[in-house]
C-alpha cells in the first residue's frame, strides 16, 4: 500500500511539475508603452485579445507566447490596431504604441458662389474659433462624436456632426447658406404694390415683381437696405433681423418756393417751368410739382425779375431766388445820414444815375456781381449786393459813402527812373496824414509810363520801360496801403506827337512845327485826331486800377512866340472854348463806364478872368467843370504877375492869394474844387514852412475839397505833414 501511495504521489508530483514547467515555458513578460508623437505617456484603453483594461501609459503584461491582437484607444487620438508576436522568456522588447492626434482640417465657403468665408465663428466640443482670411480652419484632438455649429452674419447657422475617425481622415469643405430675406414694397399714398423697385444691399440686389415682392440674400443685421424707384423718394431702412420686410415709398413731389432775392418776399403768379409745362405760384409764392426725376431742370421767372433755375437732386423743397430787374439804390452820407445827389452806380459794365435826393433807379440789370458807387467828394464803395443792406418793403439797397478829401503830393515823371526816390515819397505818404499821390503817366514831354497798345503811341516810340515798371510797383504799394492814386495826363503839350505827326501839330506860317518857350511842340487842340489819341490813352489808364485821372494842359499854348502860329482853323474865343469844351465832353463820356474820378487843371488866374474871356488859351471854368468831378486850379502865388489880385508882389501873400483864388473857383465851378499848392519858390521870394502852412490853411478855410502839393523835383518837407494817427 505504501508503495502504491508513493507511486501515486510521484505520479501527481510529476504531473504538477510537468504542468508547472509547461506554464513556465509557455508564458512571458511584456512591457507596453502608450505615448503621443512627442513621447509623452497617454492614458488609454487597451484591448488585448478581446480583454480590455486601462493603462496610464506604461503597463506590464504576462502573456502567452504567440500572436496576439491589440487595440489602443485614447480620447482625441486615432485608434491603434495591430498584431504582436510574443516570444519566450526575456526576448520580448517593450511594445511601444504611438498614437497620432485626430485633426479636423477644413474650409468654409459660400454655398451660392463658392467663395471662402473669413471670420466664420465655429463652436462645439469646448472649442470656439474663427476661420482665417481664406476660410480655412483646423481643429486638433477633437472628441468624437463632434458636434459643430458655424455662424456668420448674413448666413444661416450650419450644424454638423462628425461621429467617426474616418470622417476626419481628409480635409472637409463646409458650405454656409446665405440667409433669405423677403419683403414687399408699396406706394405710401395708395398702398398698391410697386414693381421695378431696385432693392440693394452692399453685395446683393433684387428688383421687386408685380406684387411688390423681393428677395435678398446674405443680409447682415444692422446693414442698410436701399429702395429706389424713379418718381419716388428713396429709403434706406436698417435690417433688424425681422422678416418679412414691409416698406412704403413716398411718391416724389417737390415744393417749389419762389422768392425775391435780398428781401425774401414770396412772389405770387410767378411762372414755374418744368418738363415743358408752366405752372403758376400761389399767393404764398409756392407750387407743388409731382414726380420729378433727378436731373430735371426747374425754372422760375416773372416780367420784372431775372429767371432762376435749379437742378432737382431729390430735395423735398426747392427755393428759387429771383433777382429783381427793377430796384433802387439809396445813397447817403455815412456821417450825417443825408442823401447824396450826383452819385453814380456801376454794375455789369453799365452806369446808372446820377442820384437825385440820394436815389438811383436801376432797370434791366439784376443786382449781382460787384457794385461800385461813386460820388464826388466821397470814397469809392465796392460792395456785393448779397451782403448789402436791403429794405424789405421797397427793394432798395442802402449804401453809405464816407466823405473823402485828397491830401496829396506830386511824383514827377523823371523820378520814375529812380525807384528808390519814389519809395521814399510813398513811405512819406504812408507814415503821415497824406493819403494820395499824383503821378505822371503821360509827361509834359509826351512820354508814357506804361506799355501802351495804342498803335500811334508805339509808332511814336514814347513808351518808357523802366518808368512803366516803377508805375506798376507804385500801384501795387498804394493798393496794399489804401493810398488814393491819381494818374496825371498832359494832353495837348506833346512834342513826340507834333514831331511824328506834323499834320496834327500846331504850326508856323511857313508850315513848320511851332515850338514853345521850352522848345517843345504841341498837338493842335482843334484836331479831333489829337483828342482821339489822348482819349485812347486815358481809356488804357482807366483800366489800370487808378482811382482818378487828372488832365493837365487842357488848353491852347500860352507862352513862346504865339504870333508865329498859323492856325488852319478859325481861331476865335468861340472856336477855342468850343474845342476845349467839346474835348472835355468827349473824354468824360468815354470814361463814363469806368468807376473812377476825373479832374482837370486850370491856371490859377483862370477863375479871375472876367466875362467870357479865355486869356487866348480856350480855358474857362464854365467849359471844363461840368465834365469833371474835381476842378484843380494851380493857385501858386509865385506865378501871379505883379499887380494881380491887387498885390504888387502876390508871392508875398501866400494865404491871401490861395484863399481868394480858391473862393473864386468855388464860386464859378460846377465841380468840387481841389487846388494845387506851391511847394517851391521863385523870383527871390523864399518859401518855407510858414508859407507852406499859410497856403494849406487858406485852402481849407476857403472850403477847398482837399489839396495837392506841387514840386517839379518831388522834394517835400515832412514837417509840413502831421504824423498819421
Amino acid at each position: 500500500m505504501k508503495r502504491v501511495g508513493l507511486l501515486l504521489f510521484l505520479a501527481l508530483f510529476s504531473s504538477l511539475f510537468i504542468y508547472a514547467a509547461t506554464e513556465l515555458f509557455s508564458r512571458t513578460c511584456l512591457e507596453l508603452l502608450v505615448t503621443d508623437e512627442k513621447g509623452q505617456p497617454i492614458k488609454a484603453t487597451i484591448s488585448w485579445d478581446g480583454e480590455s483594461f486601462q493603462s496610464q501609459g506604461n503597463s506590464r503584461l504576462r502573456v502567452k507566447r504567440g500572436i496576439h491582437f491589440i487595440k489602443v484607444q485614447a480620447p482625441g487620438y486615432r485608434t491603434f490596431k495591430g498584431e504582436f508576436k510574443a516570444l519566450a522568456f526575456s526576448f520580448n522588447p517593450p511594445l511601444h504604441v504611438t498614437l497620432t492626434p485626430l485633426i479636423l482640417d477644413g474650409e468654409i465657403r459660400d454655398e451660392l458662389n463658392g467663395s471662402p468665408l473669413s471670420g466664420v465663428l465655429i463652436q462645439g466640443g469646448g472649442f470656439n474659433f474663427e476661420t482665417g482670411h481664406d476660410g480655412h480652419f483646423r481643429l486638433e484632438k477633437p472628441l468624437l462624436p463632434l458636434h459643430l455649429s458655424a455662424f456668420s452674419d448674413g448666413y444661416e447657422e450650419l450644424k454638423v456632426v462628425f461621429s467617426s475617425e474616418e470622417e476626419l481622415a481628409s480635409p472637409r469643405i463646409l458650405f454656409l447658406r446665405p440667409n433669405r430675406v423677403e419683403g414687399f414694397v408699396t406706394d405710401a399714398s395708395t398702398g398698391l404694390p410697386l414693381s421695378g423697385v431696385l432693392v440693394q444691399t452692399a453685395d446683393w440686389e433684387s428688383v421687386s415683381d408685380k406684387d411688390g415682392h423681393f428677395t435678398l440674400r446674405r443680409v447682415v443685421k444692422g446693414e442698410a437696405i436701399s429702395f429706389e424707384l424713379d418718381g419716388y423718394f428713396s429709403a434706406s431702412p436698417i435690417f433688424t433681423g425681422n422678416t418679412p420686410i414691409h416698406i412704403a415709398l413716398r411718391p416724389k413731389a417737390v415744393l417749389v418756393k419762389v422768392v425775391e432775392k435780398f428781401t425774401s418776399k414770396p412772389i405770387p403768379d410767378a411762372e414755374v417751368h418744368f418738363r415743358g409745362v408752366s405752372f403758376k405760384t400761389d399767393a404764398k409764392g409756392e407750387v407743388l410739382l409731382w414726380v420729378p426725376a433727378e436731373g430735371d431742370t426747374i425754372m422760375a421767372s416773372t416780367l420784372i425779375h431775372a429767371p432762376a433755375q435749379a437742378i432737382y437732386r431729390g430735395e423735398e423743397t426747392i427755393t428759387l431766388e429771383l433777382l429783381p430787374l427793377v430796384w433802387e439804390v439809396r445813397v447817403h452820407n455815412a456821417l450825417s445820414g443825408e442823401p447824396i445827389s450826383g452819385a453814380w452806380l456801376y454794375i455789369s459794365g453799365r452806369r446808372f444815375g446820377p442820384s437825385r435826393h440820394g436815389r438811383i433807379m436801376v432797370e434791366g440789370v439784376p443786382p449781382e456781381g460787384e457794385v461800385v458807387v461813386k460820388a464826388p467828394g466821397y470814397a469809392l464803395v465796392h460792395l456785393d449786393p448779397s451782403k448789402g443792406k436791403w429794405e424789405r418793403h421797397s427793394l432798395a439797397l442802402n449804401v453809405s459813402l464816407k466823405p473823402f478829401q485828397v491830401r496829396g503830393i506830386y511824383i514827377p515823371f523823371v523820378l520814375l527812373a529812380r525807384p528808390e526816390r519814389v519809395r521814399e515819397l510813398l513811405e512819406l505818404v504812408d507814415k503821415t496824414e497824406l493819403n494820395a499821390i499824383v503821378v505822371d503817366v503821360k509827361s509834359d514831354r509826351g512820354f508814357l509810363a506804361w506799355d501802351s497798345k495804342i498803335p500811334l503811341a508805339r509808332e511814336l516810340g514814347v513808351i518808357r520801360r523802366k518808368e512803366s515798371q516803377t508805375l506798376q510797383e507804385i500801384l501795387q504799394f498804394c493798393q496794399e496801403k489804401g493810398i488814393y492814386t491819381i494818374a496825371r495826363i498832359v494832353v495837348f503839350k506833346d512834342n513826340p506827337l507834333a514831331s511824328g505827326k506834323p499834320e496834327l501839330a500846331v504850326k508856323k506860317k511857313d508850315g513848320t512845327i511851332w515850338i514853345d518857350r521850352e522848345k517843345l511842340g504841341w498837338g493842335n487842340p482843334f484836331r479831333k485826331e489829337v483828342w482821339d489819341y489822348n482819349i485812347a490813352l486815358a481809356l488804357e489808364v482807366a483800366s489800370m486800377g487808378f482811382d482818378e485821372i487828372n488832365l493837365d494842359y487842357v488848353r491852347f499854348p500860352s507862352d513862346g512866340d504865339l504870333g508865329a502860329i498859323a492856325w488852319e482853323e478859325t481861331n476865335t474865343l468861340e472856336t477855342r472854348t468850343g474845342a476845349i469844351r467839346s474835348f472835355m465832353k468827349a473824354v468824360s463820356e468815354a470814361l463814363a463806364p469806368f468807376p473812377l474820378f476825373l479832374s482837370a487843371d486850370v491856371f490859377g488866374l483862370t477863375p479871375w478872368v472876367e466875362g467870357e474871356g479865355d486869356m487866348g488859351i480856350g480855358q474857362r471854368i464854365e467849359d471844363i467843370s461840368p465834365y469833371v468831378d474835381y476842378l484843380c486850379p494851380m493857385v501858386y502865388p509865385s506865378t501871379y504877375a505883379p499887380g494881380a489880385l491887387g498885390y504888387e508882389n502876390p508871392a508875398l501873400y501866400p494865404y491871401e492869394v490861395v484863399y481868394r483864388s480858391t473862393l473864386k473857383a468855388i464860386e464859378r465851378s460846377k465841380a468840387l474844387v481841389r487846388p494845387w499848392l506851391q511847394h517851391y519858390f521863385l523870383y527871390g521870394v523864399i518859401y518855407g514852412l510858414e508859407q507852406f502852412k499859410a497856403q494849406r490853411q487858406a485852402a481849407e478855410e476857403a472850403g477847398a475839397w482837399g489839396w495837392v502839393w506841387w514840386n517839379a523835383g518831388g522834394f517835400y518837407e515832412e514837417a509840413l505833414f502831421a504824423p498819421e494817427h
